[in-house]
């Protein structure tokens, strides 16, 4: 592993031990009765151990290659992922959660040099379908609609 792609995935486990104590602030409930917290808890903490096993494992078996530095396209692309995030976050009230899912998997899956435009467009409808059948129907969860409020 090149010393920027531990970088990378540093800089991925602290944005995602971040968005876990912001997320574990909020009420958790149960399996039974799901507070707010419960899935945005899971995923913190499952984000926090990929992040730190990917950034951790070649450290500990020391086969981290030198590099000349950072690259600039790596910071790019880890203050992408952040801003994308972050525009979501900021975005879901007004356009709703869903339509800002899927705004932002076609940015992350273009950030993440995904080609051509089929295969972000269905990666972001899949990921919007799966959350409403995940949270409407399946966790009686309504999330934000924004602008689509009267329409579905």
């Amino acid at each position: 592993m090149k010393k920027s792609e531990a970088v990378f995935f540093g800089g991925t486990a602290l944005f995602c031990a971040a968005y876990l104590a912001a997320a574990a602030r909020m009420p958790l409930g149960s399996f039974q009765e799901p507070g707010p917290a419960l899935v945005p808890v899971l995923l913190g903490a499952v984000g926090l151990a990929i992040s730190l096993g990917l950034c951790l494992r070649p450290l500990l078996l020391r086969a981290i290659v030198r590099s000349e530095g950072v690259p600039r396209a790596a910071l790019l692309r880890l203050l992408g992922y952040i801003l994308s995030v972050a525009v979501y976050a900021g975005a879901s009230e007004i356009v709703g959660a869903y339509a800002g899912i899927f705004i932002m998997m076609v940015a992350l899956s273009k950030i993440s040099g995904l080609s051509g435009w089929r295969n972000p467009l269905l990666l972001a409808g899949l990921s919007s379908v799966v959350a409403f059948l995940l949270f409407d129907l399946a966790l009686g969860v309504p999330l934000p609609r924004g602008f689509f409020a009267g329409g579905f």
